[in-house]
């Protein structure tokens, strides 16, 4: 029975991981950044560089920052309202070389997003104990 759920497990922990690899191909062919309901790919961390601004894209899971794409300097950023709520934001990029990461943009996403699920834990955890 133990050997049915390994193997079980295994193919679930297989298949996320060739979802994910796919999703990171997919995200570094293509140029922009695209979600739903904050899944999908999204543009964190600006910085500053000799060259101006750099920005990073991530893969996102409901918002959420988890996995560096590729970063980009951005020459020129335009944001406009799309529809009540909505906003679609413009640039234009010239995408790093290589494996194409800036680590001081992602250091500065990573340290953000890992602070904000510290502080959702534990207004959760404190939420919790206040229904007990």
């Amino acid at each position: 029975m133990f050997t049915g759920v390994m193997k079980g497990s295994l193919s679930y922990v297989v298949a996320s991981l060739g979802l994910i690899t796919g999703s990171w191909f997919a995200a570094h062919a293509q140029p922009g950044a695209w979600s739903l309901n904050g899944c999908g790919t999204h543009f964190f961390g600006e910085a500053k560089d000799p060259m101006g601004t750099v920005e990073t894209k991530w893969l996102c899971f409901f918002f959420v920052p988890v996995i560096p794409v590729l970063s980009y300097h951005v020459l020129k950023s335009s944001d406009h309202l799309v529809s009540f709520g909505e906003r679609e934001r413009n640039l234009d990029l010239i995408a790093f070389s290589g494996l194409g990461l800036h680590w001081p943009s992602i250091r500065r996403t990573a340290l953000g997003s890992s602070v904000g699920a510290i502080v959702l834990c534990a207004v959760l955890f404190l939420l919790k104990k206040l229904n007990e």
